[in-house]
């Protein structure tokens, strides 16, 4: 530990926590994860000692329980106020959106979400653009976000409606972490300690995304021989069992949308034995 440096206090594990370890420690940030009861007092006391900052990373942790927190004046953040709803599978733009306590914001570029055989593949919006940033950034700041935060949203006519919203860093922001010079994670971390955000702009002018489901014993590691050697620019990353049913993403970015997606798509069949080739 770095006394120099401040705390982060996770209260529960998994991937999300595992990924904002990583991130806080790269700039030092000492990181707490607390992996018992929180009716044991004595324990949950001594992790909050240890803590500046207290976030969570699933809805496992109770809302209520962040609220008791916040009440005996520990910094909870995001707020527990703040409650994520909607299903993003639902949406048809995805936008991520991060905002710090002193109220400086950035949005990343918004993705547009199609259904493909199983999968679901995510790739840049090239229009109305600013529209979708725009919005995200309003109800960043109606809610009084800080850290990060995916908005889903609905298109009905001319309008772009908000139906979903979701605190904290998740696996529909994963692919950030290959295709913008700053991703989610590492965002949140800033936000959460009010530094500077990060550069939200994307390393190519397109950013494309699938994410592929499997059977529990299903072997995902021998799809990467072909896979890789086929296509060295792909990035993969797997997410286990999760509650949403995926099992893992791959990412590619370039300037063509057209080859991109085809790259993609022919990944997803791969992983999901549509074909063998």
């Amino acid at each position: 530990m770095n006394p120099k440096f401040p705390t982060l206090g996770i209260l529960n594990t998994g991937r999300e926590s595992k990924a904002l370890e990583f991130s806080a420690s790269r700039i030092g940030i000492n990181v707490e994860i607390f992996l018992g009861d929180s009716r044991d007092l004595p324990q949950l006391n001594g992790f909050l000692e240890r803590s500046d900052v207290v976030t969570r990373t699933s809805k496992e942790v109770s809302s209520s329980l962040l609220r008791n927190l916040n009440a005996q004046g520990h910094t909870v953040r995001p707020s527990p106020e703040i409650e994520s709803f909607g299903d993003p599978r639902q949406a048809d733009v995805h936008l991520l959106v991060a905002r710090s306590p002193h109220g400086q914001a950035a949005t990343w570029s918004p993705m547009e979400i199609d259904q493909f055989r199983g999968g679901i593949i995510l790739s840049t919006v090239a229009w109305d653009a600013r529209i979708y940033q725009r919005r995200a950034l309003e109800i960043a700041m109606s809610i009084n976000l800080v850290g990060v935060a995916l908005v889903g949203f609905k298109k009905e006519g001319s309008d772009y409606a908000i139906n979903s919203l979701h605190v904290g860093p998740s696996i529909w922001g994963s692919w950030s972490a290959w295709g913008a010079k700053t991703d989610q994670y590492e965002q949140h971390v800033r936000a959460l300690f009010d530094l500077p955000l990060g550069d939200t702009r994307l390393v190519s002018p397109i950013v494309v995304t699938g994410y592929f489901a499997g059977e529990s014993e299903a072997n995902l590691f021998r799809p990467y021989l072909h896979l890789m050697a086929r296509n060295s620019d792909l990035k993969f990353e797997q997410f286990g069992i999760e509650a949403e049913g995926f099992q893992g993403s791959v990412v590619v970015h370039g300037s063509s949308l057209f080859d991109l997606r085809l790259s993609i798509e022919h990944a997803l069949d791969f992983m999901n034995g549509v074909i063998d080739e």
